[in-house]
């Protein structure tokens, strides 16, 4: 083990103990790190009923990405403020509405469905790609 570094441990661990347990510790400097590849805020116009997708490129093998999107309510006819996390599927939810984002071979997809909408709804949302190695 490395006798140089950052270390910080959740109450009751030692700093001095040569553990890599991750969850002895908030920060270990020895512990790789994701490094952001790309990030960016989009704004799409979904039109329904059924899906409608935004692309997003880049040019890396499946990704791991978090996206956070606003959320409309097809019941209420309101868009949300807050901005939530895109759930990840391969085939979609049972619900009426979802949205959703899927990783592929130099893609991002977000995905929206409303089976109910038929109206045009304007949804902003922020992204951010993480390389596929660690650094």
């Amino acid at each position: 083990m490395d006798t140089y570094g950052l270390k910080i441990t959740v109450e009751g661990e030692s700093v001095l103990d040569d553990s890599l347990e991750l969850n002895k510790y908030i920060m270990h400097s020895s512990y790789p790190l994701l490094e952001v590849y790309s990030y960016g805020t989009f704004t799409n116009n979904f039109v329904g009923p059924g899906e409608d997708t935004f692309i997003i490129n880049h040019d890396l093998e499946f990704p791991f990405v978090l996206v956070y999107m606003q959320n409309y309510d097809g019941i209420s006819d309101t868009i949300s403020s807050e901005y939530y996390q895109l759930d990840w599927s391969t085939a979609g939810a049972t619900y009426e509405n979802y949205a959703e984002a899927r990783t592929g071979d130099g893609t991002l997809t977000i995905v929206f469905n409303d089976s109910n909408l038929n109206k045009f709804v304007q949804l902003k949302g922020f992204y951010y790609i993480f390389k596929n190695i660690l650094i």
